[in-house]
């Protein structure tokens, strides 16, 4: 929390200061709640920038240019909280499942409708 006397915990500066020290190709930045999916998604991630689309690769690392992955909320199949990592899509397919049964939806999607405007 931020007072006049307190200022917050600086994370977009540390952040970007761990980013412009890194020598690695390609960064992802998640918030600490989000889980990546499927397993190696790492490995499919580096293999589609560089095996399908390397312009979009060139311009990520090159051109310092960013690629939005994009985030989804998944309840719990009662509907009314958050599902548990065993309930959670293990494929796009079964992601397109659960957002046709209402059990997922774009992160903050109907929290925050003009984020997403």
């Amino acid at each position: 929390k931020t007072t006049k006397t307190k200022p917050a915990y600086p994370h977009n500066p540390l952040r970007n200061l761990a980013m412009d020290q890194s020598d690695a190709d390609y960064i992802v930045a998640l918030d600490v709640d989000f889980i990546p999916l499927p397993q190696n998604s790492y490995f499919k991630l580096r293999r589609t920038l560089n095996a399908r689309n390397a312009s979009l690769a060139h311009d990520i690392r090159v051109r310092k240019r960013i690629m939005v992955l994009p985030a989804f909320e998944v309840y719990a199949r009662n509907g009314t909280s958050v599902a548990t990592k065993d309930q959670l899509p293990a494929s796009k397919e079964e992601l397109y499942e659960s957002i046709q049964a209402n059990r997922s939806e774009s992160f903050r999607l109907h929290r925050y409708p003009a984020g997403h405007a």
